[in-house]
């Protein structure tokens, strides 16, 4: 009727919160959420993120995204600066450089050539085969 008044809940409102966090996935938005919040809601940063540069990319509505660079490590350390999440936004953990080089160590060094590396590093346990 014209005069009645049509409440709907924010229910179902949810952020992305992906990349290097132990459970990627969405994270309900209920109330003020900040991007600490929802990585610690995606059960806290695995050890290879990247935590000086997490990627904050949320709608300008103007048909390209807005994307902040976040330095996690700076505001864990002053306890000041995190970013209040809105509706859809997504956060993106990178990984660290070192684990990029460690993934390309495992893909193409230790899962592609057909040879063993092997640094010639032996050890011999015990006495077997000594005469004393």
């Amino acid at each position: 009727r014209p005069s009645d008044i049509l409440y709907v809940p924010k229910h179902g409102i949810s952020v992305y919160v992906g990349g290097e966090v132990v459970e990627p996935g969405l994270v309900q938005l209920a109330g003020r959420l900040t991007a600490l919040s929802a990585i610690l809601k995606a059960r806290g940063l695995k050890s290879t993120a990247k935590v000086n540069s997490i990627v904050l990319l949320r709608d300008s509505g103007q048909g390209r995204p807005l994307i902040t660079k976040v330095n996690m490590q700076e505001i864990i350390a002053t306890g000041t600066g995190d970013f209040e999440l809105q509706p859809y936004d997504i956060v993106y953990v990178p990984k660290s450089t070192i684990a990029k080089i460690d993934q390309f160590v495992d893909q193409y060094m230790r899962q592609l050539l057909p040879i063993s590396v092997n640094f010639g590093f032996s050890y011999i346990l015990g006495n077997a085969g000594f005469i004393e």
